[in-house]
């Protein structure tokens, strides 16, 4: 086994998805008793600027000092491996892992590193308008020779309300138009479609989503659990 490490989680980007990781990691941790479970510092701090809004031009108030700011005062804290269950924060990645000292692990690289180690060639995504203009998921996965699919338009505007109107208003997501857009991307040749966004993943954890998804706050439990010198469960699959 690798040198135990304290795991801090940049939360509260949203709140309901920092309490969906925690389960995650708890669930995925091959552990028979309290001790042989992670120890977790998770700084929940829902203030934090919205990420989409400032990097779609509509707020001028960046995330990234507070960001930073959690970062650092989790490292202060003993935490050597950090986490942000917000995908679309990692459009921030570099600036965060340049402004700090412990290893912050990125679920949208290790995404496309286990969907090539599975030998997919087409792959569709569901995430914010943030995290698609930046381009981060689509540009991991062309690195590892993967074709991105995402959304049209009108399929587009239904995640953004899935994510804005159903979860994080805490409401029950639209399962229908979830499916939906879901479908729209596999008529194009997906094989299978990424979670890409935290809220999305509480949607696979509470309700029912079917076959044929790659949840990205799965692969970042996954990685944590790992960088932090310890296993995952053998029988957890992460792709559907």
């Amino acid at each position: 086994m690798n040198e135990k490490k304290k795991l801090g989680v940049i939360g509260g980007l949203g709140p309901m998805a920092s309490a969906q990781f925690l389960e995650l990691l708890t669930t995925m941790t091959d552990a028979d008793c309290d001790q042989e479970h992670i120890e977790t510092i998770l700084f929940s701090r829902p203030q934090t600027p919205d990420r989409t809004a400032f990097l779609l031009g509509k707020s001028q108030d960046s995330p990234l000092p507070m960001m930073l700011d959690s970062a650092r005062t989790l490292e202060t804290l003993g935490c050597g491996v950090l986490v942000m269950p917000c995908m679309t924060a990692y459009s921030f990645a570099a600036e965060m892992q340049a402004g700090c000292k412990a290893k912050l692990i990125n679920p949208i690289t290790e995404c496309a590193k286990l969907l090539k180690k599975k030998g997919k060639k087409r792959i569709g995504i569901m995430a914010t308008d943030g995290t698609l203009k930046i381009g981060t998921f689509q540009k991991a996965l062309e690195l590892e020779g993967i074709q991105p699919v995402i959304p049209d338009v009108e399929h587009q505007k239904e995640v953004m309300r899935i994510i804005y109107e159903d979860v994080k208003s805490g409401r029950p997501a639209d399962m229908e138009q979830f499916h939906a857009v879901a479908h729209s991307m596999r008529a194009d040749g997906a094989e299978c479609v990424i979670l890409g966004c935290t809220e999305l993943s509480v949607i696979k954890q509470t309700q029912v989503t079917g076959k044929g998804f790659l949840d990205a706050m799965e692969v970042l439990a996954a990685a944590a659990i790992k960088a932090c010198g310890y296993r995952v469960k053998q029988d957890f699959r992460l792709i559907t």
